[in-house]
């Protein structure tokens, strides 16, 4: 096996950790569903997504605040579907 994981695989790993936890934008996509980054960036700029917080030069969203959002939205849809 190679001395360093793939990126992915991190992003991947990262987004599985119990608790509250900062993610960066590829572990926040493999989080919310395996999406593309581009595609949770999409979703990030949107009016009602978390904001991110700012470390250094990365951008990193809380995971409980992802789970909220991620809830929400899952209510409306359902609420949606159902009128």
């Amino acid at each position: 096996m190679s001395e360093h994981a793939a990126p992915d695989v991190v992003a991947i790993l990262a987004a599985m950790v119990e608790g509250e936890r900062w993610l960066c934008a590829d572990a926040a996509a493999a989080y919310l569903g395996q999406m593309p980054r581009k595609t949770f960036l999409e979703f990030a700029a949107k009016p009602g997504f978390p904001a991110p917080a700012r470390i250094g030069k990365r951008r990193v969203w809380r995971k409980s605040e992802l789970d909220d959002w991620a809830e929400k939205l899952r209510a409306r849809q359902q609420r949606e579907k159902a009128a």
